[in-house]
Order: C-alpha cells, then structure tokens, then sequence
C-alpha cells in the first residue's frame, strides 16, 4: 500500500533516549513490563497472524495451501493446526469461492472442500481447464475459464453443461436465482442455469468500476452511477446518481453496500433507493475497497489492519478490531473472518471478545539515518536520533505499525499482539538491517 494514499491521525511524537547500537532483537513483539513475570495463558478470542497463502475460511476453521501443495486447516480460536493436512490434486488454486457447508477451491482442478464434523474435509474434484473464476448456489456450481463455462453438479462434480464463452477476459462469473452470469470487460451475458442456453447478451459500452448480482438484479457500477439491470431480460430497471471514485459492491438479498475510499451506502433494490450512507476511511486496495456480510453485520477494511463491523439496516459501527493484517481480500462464513494480507491471513473467530486496551508500543528503526517514518494505528510517531519511537493507543486485537519512506511506493510492518500487558516492543523494522527492501 502506497503511504500517501492513507489518512493518517494526528501527529505525536514519542521520543525514548538510546545509544548507538542496535537493540536486541525479539523474535515477535513482546511485553517491555519487566516484573509481569510469565505472560498468563493466551487467550482463545484471537485475531490470530498466520503466514499464509491460498486461503479459505470453512466454518471455524482457516484452510491453507501449504509449500507442498497440500491444504491444512487451522482453528478459529487459536491459530494452530487443527486437522491433518487434505490430500492435494497438485494443482495451483487461482480463487476460492464459497459454497453452502464448505468452500470451492478453482483452477485448472476445482475441488469442493466440505466443512465436516471433524474438521475440513475434501469432497470431490474435477477437471475444470482454465477455471478462473467460479460461484455457487444450493443447486448449482458455475465455474468460468478462457474459453467456456461449465455448470457442475455440487453433490458430485459431475459436469451437467458447458458452453462457450465471448473470448475478451472473463472477469466474473456469478449464480443468482435461476440465471448464470459470465461478465467479461465490457459485457455481461446471462444464461438459463438449467440448460446453460443464452438468455440476454447486453454490451455495456464503458467499462464498469464494479459490478455485483443479487435479487433477480445486476448492480452496476459507473463513476457517476449505478444502473440496476433486471436479471431476467437484460434491460435497466433503474439508475441511481452516486458518484464514485473506485468501489466496490457486496450484496445481500435485497440489499447492495457500494464501498468506496470514504464511505459505505446501501442501496435498497426492492424500492429502489439510497438506504443509508456511513462515512469512514476504507482501506485501498487495486479491486477497491473491501466487505464481506457476516449475519447482521456488513464488515468492511478500515486502515491500519482494522475491521469494523457496521448494522446492515443503518450502517451504524458495532465493533473495531485490529486484526495486524492490511488486507487484500476479505474471506468469512459465520463462525470466522479472515483478512488476507501478502502472504499473511489475520485471522479472527467471531464475535470479536477482545478487550479494549490502553497499550505503550514502542520500537527502532534499524536505518534512522535514511528519514524512515512510522506510523503506528495511522498514528505518525516521529523517530529520534537514534531511530527511537513510542507511541500510546487504544486498541483491541492487534495494532499494526508500519514503517514507510516518502521516496517508496511500498510500507513494510508488523503486527503487534494486545494481550493484557500494556507495554510492548516492536522488532526492528525494516526487518534485515540496511539498506531495508520494499
């Protein structure tokens, strides 16, 4: 993430005297209360930081590939490994997508992963070339490649149709009511899920910033509007003005949440209208800002490694937390929701039973001399001479602090775990001494 792209809090500087050399370094963030004596057990309210790729989330449990391909689950509550690893096909996961009990894991193999009594659990597999995009219903998985879609039988994998599909880059596929979409760049085509015979072809000119499918509807998302399209004859029902700079859409029933940089508004599509608009800071990312629906909440990425939890029906915030993770893709079901970071997942059992603490973080630059700035919950802390820096926060979960340079596109950080203590040290950042690589 850019530095310059965030909304950084008010300026506080926290100086703390030091010598020259280095400190020691800790290998994770731990107390600075020297007479607190062995720390007490680790609480089961997490959020929980995992080194991690191609995840999904199955109930309460996390699934990862692992380095050797196979796919390891780790509990909600813990953070550690909670089943022996699944058996793997081999085959690289472009995209997981969830399905009614488990979730989909897409590529040139698609393999259903069931959430069973003892944990995670394969289903089936299939051979899907070129899938790159996938989306289920009760009755029905759509997975879409290069060239074709094909529908799937989601008790078996067993193939029921495929079809061709327009050659431009496929963006999305989706499944809503009785009707299967395949959205390329400029174009959505819809097709009867029965038979996979196409319904409507409609070219939408201009590229749409967003575009998501719920209640017989596509949402679709310009710069200056949103065009509701009905789902059955591919004609506009309905276009709301609502300026926008880069959102994105989560949908639920009868309800669309168009998330942008400074605010979240919920469109009602049975009237329809603008239901309600909360306006916050969301955290950036190159597909827009990111939400997932969980219950009754609509949670969505603030900045610094933060989720909040907003009511669906009046936007109004139910919880923050720091999950130490700066997202680029939120994943969830109703037990759990993780925040997908480079190569990290923080990873959060819901509801959230952190308590809010008033917490001392402090740490050192490794390279003070090149003008390094920190900032710590959004917070900017200035260094001292020596690379010092502490800061006071109020927070629960986890507080991210990271380290930036006006010159560099790129931040690098670290979480640091809130666990009762009230004092805490940061390892040296950039982590691997001088000169740091972004």
């Amino acid at each position: 993430m850019a530095p310059g792209a965030r909304t950084l809090g008010v300026v506080t500087a926290g100086l703390i005297a030091g010598g020259c050399g280095p400190p020691p370094e800790p290998a994770a963030p731990t107390s600075l209360d020297a007479e607190a004596g062995p720390h007490p057990a680790l609480r089961a309210d997490g959020p929980w930081v995992i080194a991690a790729d191609g995840v999904a989330v199955i109930g309460r449990q996390l699934v990862a590939r692992s380095a050797d391909g196979a796919l390891v689950a780790y509990a909600a509550l813990d953070g550690r490994p909670a089943a022996l690893a699944l058996p793997s096909d081999g085959a690289a996961t472009v995209a997981w997508v969830p399905v009614p009990g488990g979730q989909l894991a897409v590529g040139s193999v698609t393999t259903l992963v069931r959430d069973g009594t003892t944990g995670a659990q394969r289903a089936w597999s299939a051979q899907t070339p070129g899938g790159q995009a996938a989306a289920a219903e009760p009755g029905a998985v759509i997975v879409g490649g290069t060239r074709e879609l094909v529908r799937l039988d989601p008790a078996t994998g067993l193939v029921r149709w495929r079809v061709p599909i327009d050659r431009r880059p496929l963006r999305a596929v989706a499944v809503d009511r009785a009707t299967a979409y395949a959205l390329s760049t400029e174009a959505i085509d819809a097709r009867d899920l029965p038979t996979g015979q196409l319904r409507w072809h409609l070219e939408l000119g201009t590229e749409p910033t967003a575009v998501a499918f719920a209640d017989g509807t596509a949402i679709v998302a310009y710069l200056d509007r949103v065009d509701l399209i009905d789902g059955m004859s591919g004609a506009v029902r309905d276009s709301l003005a609502l300026a926008s700079q880069l959102p994105a859409i989560v949908v639920d029933r009868d309800r669309a949440y168009v998330l942008d940089s400074d605010r979240v508004q919920a469109i009602d599509l049975r009237r329809p209208a603008l239901g309600w608009t909360a306006a916050m800071t969301l955290e950036p990312t190159d597909a827009g800002p990111l939400g997932v629906r969980v219950d009754d909440a609509l949670i969505v990425a603030g900045t610094a490694g933060r989720l909040v939890a907003l009511d669906a029906a009046t936007g109004a915030a139910q919880w923050t937390v720091g999950v130490g993770v700066v997202p680029r893709r939120l994943l969830a079901s109703d037990g759990a929701v993780a925040a997908v970071g480079d190569g990290q997942v923080g990873w959060l059992a819901l509801p959230p039973t952190a308590p809010i603490e008033t917490a001392l973080i402090r740490g050192r630059l490794t390279c003070p001399e090149q003008g390094y700035q920190v900032a710590i919950d959004d917070v900017i802390v200035a260094p001292g001479p020596a690379g010092w820096y502490q800061a006071m926060v109020t927070a629960r979960g986890q507080v991210y602090v990271e380290v930036f340079h006006a010159s560099f596109g790129e931040a690098v950080g670290a979480a640091v775990r809130l666990d009762g203590h009230g004092r805490y040290q940061v390892p040296p950042l950039p982590p691997g001494g001088c000169p740091p690589v972004f």
